[in-house]
């Protein structure tokens, strides 16, 4: 079977972690099949397989981002999937091309499809509320109907895409992402949390709006406020080179500069090293379409403070710590409720996953995806799977 997997337009931190690690896993269970991968620009190369029948083709962008995801989506990528005729086309973007030619699946990881947010909550800039409030639901709005299958990672988000879009369940397939973390890492200390040595917050996130880091400024002045400042540190991995929303952010936090260090981008080793090194995530996510790092803080075996959020206690259950992530003073409680129990060695830590498990290894998540493009593909070519529904149809199914 030949496929054509588009991660053209991957540009999101969670996008690049399954990226990583979906594309090398497909070339070592797609024995059989061809393989073609638009890459990202700025990767040429892959770890393969010897012997993988895949062909990497990278992408060359100059100029501004966005105008490229729009020329890829309706001029660039039908044009490329004509031309190259696969027998089904596989997207892992955060959108995609309409039409293909031939069965489509997306692997979504776009939680603003399915979320909706305030304008307040996205922040001040016109562009990101057109962008994340209005383009990205309405142009899945337009997208669905046409594809064979949609993949998401939890079953609350396959819950939210038929509540607000009408998606019928057997157009929606859950498939949980794998973790690039080895599990293990350093015990949780065994110290009281003191002035000396303070509870160590390791927040990964990139400065999205959706990531919810203009709380930590009023959560500063309200850890100052109760007598708290030199018991509680963060550790941000904001990039200030290229990221002018992170440099603002920074700017914002100097009055509490002794109660955050920005680590800058870190490399997988480097994010294994800093969650043995800090004695928390914390990620108080106003949305999320399955956060990579929920799996990699319980690999590490670390306690989780997140938000009170559906996606959130899909992921940690009964273990997370949760909080009003708009509330610096629950956040402030939650964090005294930990410490209390470091102290007193009482921590919930959500259960880590064990290697074979359903969603924990990349080669199992590239088995289960290969086996929906092969379903897909096959069902095309007996006439029985629908991949397209007119959008009027779709909107009197449910849509709203």
């Amino acid at each position: 079977m030949r496929i054509v997997m588009n991660a053209v337009n991957t540009a999101s931190a969670g996008g690049w972690g399954v990226f990583r690690g979906l594309v090398p896993a497909l070339s070592a269970v797609a024995t059989d099949d061809e393989i073609t991968v638009l890459l990202p620009p700025g990767n040429s190369s892959l770890p393969m397989r010897d012997g993988a029948r895949v062909v990497l083709v990278p992408q060359v962008r100059r100029g501004p981002r966005m105008q490229w995801r729009l020329v890829d989506d309706f001029f660039r990528l039908p044009a490329i999937a004509r031309r190259l005729q696969p027998d089904v086309f596989f997207s892992i973007t955060d959108l995609a091309p309409s039409r293909v030619g031939c069965p489509h699946v997306l692997l979504l990881h776009n939680p603003w499809v399915t979320y909706r947010l305030s304008r307040r909550q996205i922040g001040p800039s016109l562009r990101d509320q057109l962008i994340y409030a209005a383009y990205y639901p309405a142009r899945f709005r337009r997208l669905w109907p046409r594809l064979a299958r949609v993949i998401v990672q939890t079953p609350v988000m396959g819950d939210r895409l038929r509540a607000r879009f009408g998606v019928p369940a057997e157009r929606i397939t859950v498939i949980p992402p794998g973790c690039l973390l080895n599990p293990g890492g350093t015990p949780l200390r065994r110290r009281r949390v003191t002035s000396a040595e303070p509870l160590r917050l390791f927040w990964p996130a990139r400065a999205y709006p959706h990531k919810n880091h203009d709380v930590l400024a009023p959560l500063c002045r309200e850890l100052m406020r109760r007598g708290l400042s030199d018991r509680v540190h963060f550790y941000l991995t904001v990039d200030t080179r290229s990221d002018r929303r992170g440099q603002r952010l920074l700017k914002g936090l100097r009055h509490c500069s002794s109660m955050v260090t920005n680590l800058g981008p870190l490399a997988k080793e480097q994010v294994e090293r800093w969650f043995d090194q800090t004695d928390a995530l914390f990620l108080p996510t106003l949305l999320e379409s399955f956060s990579l790092t929920y799996l990699e803080a319980a690999a590490r075996r670390r306690p989780i403070v997140t938000s009170d959020r559906d996606f959130a206690r899909h992921a940690c259950g009964d273990a997370g710590y949760y909080v009003d992530p708009e509330n610096p003073g629950d956040i402030c409680d939650r964090l005294r409720e930990l410490i209390a129990h470091l102290n007193e060695g009482t921590v919930r830590i959500p259960d880590a996953p064990r290697d074979g498990q359903t969603g924990t290894s990349w080669n199992d998540v590239a088995a289960r995806i290969l086996s929906v493009l092969h379903e897909a593909a096959g069902a095309d070519g007996r006439g029985t799977l629908d991949v397209e529904t007119s959008p009027a149809v779709a909107a009197a199914g449910g849509s709203r």
